[in-house]
């Protein structure tokens, strides 16, 4: 990977895009060189805070060649019109969850990679944060045994040898703090189910490694964790959900889902 930060724009600059930038500037690996939204307010507002040239013109960022891709902090109605947008100017794309609105615009989404050969990156921030990376560690290890189910509710104190990671959602922004109020345990079931062993949280930002993940995906070529394929088949696990209501409460594969909406999508594209 190359010693020098990988250049990038931030679309959309309310709140969140505000979080990110305080994380890229934690980062060695990507700078942020640019911002753009319509609203002057804003515009002003982000410059002034970060210290970010914030344009008032899209296109403007697209034909700066300096800048390699882009991240997307927009309504999630806007997140494929704005990076296809994006894909067709050659930048890489780093969209905030869910990865559309529809499940058929998370389609088409996926398919900007082939198409305009970029990285998209879909920033599932939890996936990354660093108890569930423990948690990961330890299924993986076998420490927990054969797991035949995972429940993700952290509530039940009464789980037999499972790990529970209680995530302080009021330090979520500051995310460098968020082990200092937040929690993981796991019951080993040694000396009876209702003890609990605390275990260390290092320290970690989840948004700093989702930014250096579409950074590296641009600067190495090597598809990062958080794919679009991912973002999608979040979404359609609700579109499953919703579906097995309307059937009654059967069965729904998210496969089965995922493949609906790009049928549809095939036939939007024949008919248009």
């Amino acid at each position: 990977m190359s010693t020098s930060p990988v250049k990038l724009g931030i679309v959309g600059l309310g709140r969140w895009a505000g979080v990110l930038a305080r994380a890229a500037q934690r980062s060695q690996k990507l700078k942020i060189v640019a911002g753009y939204t319509r609203s002057p307010e804003k515009r002003d507002a982000f410059a002034k805070e970060f210290g970010i040239p914030a344009l008032g013109d899209f296109r403007q960022m697209l034909a700066d060649p300096e800048i390699q891709g882009v991240i997307l902090t927009v309504p999630n109605g806007q997140h494929f019109p704005v990076a296809e947008q994006a894909a067709r100017a050659g930048k890489h794309v780093y969209t905030e969850k869910p990865i559309a609105h529809t499940l058929e615009d998370g389609v088409r989404i996926c398919e900007l990679e082939a198409r305009h050969g970029i990285q998209l990156v879909v920033g599932h921030s939890a996936r990354l944060l660093a108890g569930t990376r423990l948690m990961k560690a330890a299924i993986e290890r076998g420490e927990l045994g054969r797991l035949a189910c995972i429940e993700a509710n952290f509530s039940n104190e009464r789980a037999l040898e499972l790990m529970h990671y209680e995530v302080d959602f009021g330090s979520w922004e500051t995310p460098d703090r968020l082990h200092e109020s937040s929690a993981l345990y796991m019951q080993r079931g040694k000396d009876g189910y209702g003890k609990r062993e605390a275990l260390r949280l290092p320290q970690s930002n989840m948004f700093v490694d989702e930014l250096e993940s579409f950074a590296e995906a641009i600067a190495t070529g090597t598809r990062s964790e958080l794919t679009a394929e991912n973002g999608l088949a979040a979404a359609a696990v609700v579109n499953a959900a919703l579906l097995s209501i309307e059937r009654g409460g059967k069965a729904v594969a998210v496969a089965e889902v995922i493949e609906e909406a790009r049928a549809r999508v095939r036939r939007q594209a024949k008919a248009a």
